[in-house]
């Protein structure tokens, strides 16, 4: 039975100079690995910048010398599973793997049995939380693998996250983080929908939001009152509309009840031509006046 378990108070990780090596610099990627550098890991990175060419290849061959930690922080199962093949040579012996990357469960239990099979230890290791979550120690991570590999895997996971979830598979774990953006989506949908009702009752938009932090989706409309109300401006997204539905569409392969909210999301997307690399927030605030 999973279980959320927090950090020992006053944690500090015994890892000296554990050496991780960060494969894709995307914004989650980018912030897990100033996270690790400023907990005092020795950090190396790699991004493939565009296609897997010789020069890319041999940088990340260069990355991944000395490294016995190696984070996957990449777009989809495609790019874990072909960036994988390219590392496993260059990997240390008895490496550990973190696929940090969301992934369809399959996707999941493919790389765990190809590492196993090569002597490398995988861990499955989806977050929840935004990028300034990680760049605050306080996101949640969903963790999947063997109870060794977890507990290798901790001190680094510790650096950015508050709490984490463990599942005794890699593809639990990928499964579990489905099921939380699944959540997510249905959450956003249900606020663009009382703030259409809200409007036709003629109240208020921050009073609306008064009313929808007292109730169930409150933690969400608290989270995201500032981008909903569009008080601030930011600018980068903490996650993408298009990244969600692109995670949706994970779900729905494996679940037809997880498709109604994949079509629903992804036809507002389109229907109200919202930028799907805008904020998650903008589908709610499309429903605002």
């Amino acid at each position: 039975m999973p279980e959320l378990m927090q950090p020992a108070a006053g944690h500090s990780p015994a890892h000296g100079k554990v050496h991780v090596a960060v494969l894709g610099l995307g914004r989650m990627g980018t912030a897990i690995a100033n996270k690790l550098v400023g907990s005092g890991f020795e950090v190396t990175r790699w991004n493939r910048n565009g296609s897997l060419n010789s020069d890319s290849k041999a940088r990340l061959a260069a990355a991944l010398q000395g490294a016995s930690v190696v984070v996957l922080s990449l777009f989809d199962g495609k790019a874990c599973i072909e960036v994988s093949e390219l590392a496993q040579p260059h990997l240390e012996a008895d490496a550990l793997v973190l696929n940090t990357s969301t992934i369809a469960p399959s996707e999941a239990k493919l790389l765990a049995d190809f590492f196993t099979a090569n002597k490398v230890s995988y861990v499955q290791a989806p977050v929840m939380g935004s990028v300034p979550a990680i760049g605050n120690g306080v996101a949640t991570v969903i963790l999947g693998g063997a109870r060794t590999a977890i507990d290798r895997a901790r001190p680094v996971i510790d650096t950015f996250s508050q709490a984490v979830l463990e599942f005794e598979s890699a593809e639990a774990a990928a499964g579990a983080k489905l099921l939380s953006n699944h959540a997510l989506a249905d959450a956003l949908l249900a606020i663009r929908q009382a703030l259409l009702v809200s409007g036709q009752l003629g109240l208020p938009i921050d009073r609306a939001l008064d009313v929808l932090e007292l109730g169930p989706l409150a933690p969400m409309v608290k989270g995201k009152r500032a981008r909903i109300e569009a008080q601030i401006e930011f600018s980068s997204a903490d996650a993408t509309l298009a990244g969600l539905i692109k995670d949706l569409e994970l779900a729905a392969e494996v679940s037809p009840a997880a498709a109604e909210t994949n079509f629903k999301l992804a036809d507002l997307v389109r229907e109200l031509k919202i930028d799907p690399n805008a904020d998650i927030a903008d589908l709610p605030r499309s429903a605002i006046p």
